[in-house]
C-alpha cells in the first residue's frame, strides 16, 4: 500500500498527466487528421481512457492506484454506461487480436465522446470528494491541453531524454 506522500505525488503528477493526455487526445481526435495521425491519437486516447476508467472503477484485481486508495467510499457513477465503449477499445490497442468479434471497427467518435465525458465528470467528482489532506494536491485545471501541463504549451517543445540527465529540445511547428 502506498504511503500518503506517495499518494500525493501520484495525484499531483501521474493522475494529472493521465487526465492531460486524455483531454489532449480527445481534443485532437475530433479534428480532421491524416489516417496515421488519427490512429496515433486514437491509441493515445484509448490507453489513457483505459487507465483512468480502471482507476475510477477501483478495479479489484489492479495493482495500480485506485480512487478508493484516497476515499474508500468513492464509487464512479454508472460505469456500466460506458464499460462497453471502454471494452471495445481493447482489441484495437496494445493487442494483436486474432479475433476482434463485434469490434471489427474502431468505436465511432460519438462513443469516444461519451466515454470522455464520463471520465472527465467522474474525475471532477472524485476531486470534490477527496479528503482535505489529498485535495490540496489535486489540480485538474492544470491538465489543460490549451495552456499545457503546468503552464507550458504542449505544442511548443518536445523534450526527450537520450542519455541519463540529458534533455534535448526539438521545436515542433504546427
Amino acid at each position: 500500500m502506498a504511503s500518503d506522500p506517495e499518494k500525493c505525488d501520484f495525484l499531483a503528477e501521474h493522475l494529472l498527466y493521465e487526465l492531460l493526455m486524455l483531454r489532449f487526445a480527445h481534443a485532437q481526435i475530433l479534428k480532421p487528421q491524416g489516417q496515421l495521425t488519427w490512429n496515433a491519437l486514437y491509441e493515445s486516447f484509448a490507453v489513457h481512457a483505459r487507465i483512468l476508467f480502471d482507476f475510477l472503477t477501483n478495479d479489484a484485481h489492479s495493482e495500480n492506484m485506485q480512487a478508493s486508495d484516497y476515499n474508500s467510499a468513492f464509487e464512479a457513477k454508472d460505469p456500466g454506461a460506458v464499460r462497453g465503449v471502454k471494452n471495445s477499445l481493447n482489441p484495437h490497442v496494445l493487442h494483436l487480436a486474432k479475433i476482434r468479434k463485434e469490434a471489427d471497427r474502431k468505436p465511432h467518435i460519438d462513443r469516444l465522446k461519451k466515454l470522455y465525458v464520463w471520465l472527465d465528470e467522474n474525475l471532477i467528482r472524485f476531486g470534490h470528494e477527496l479528503p482535505q489532506n489529498f485535495s490540496k494536491h489535486w489540480h485538474p485545471e492544470r491538465a489543460n491541453p490549451v495552456i499545457g501541463y503546468y503552464g507550458s504549451s504542449p505544442q511548443e517543445v518536445i523534450t526527450q531524454s537520450n542519455l541519463p540527465g540529458q534533455i534535448i529540445g526539438v521545436h515542433v511547428s504546427t
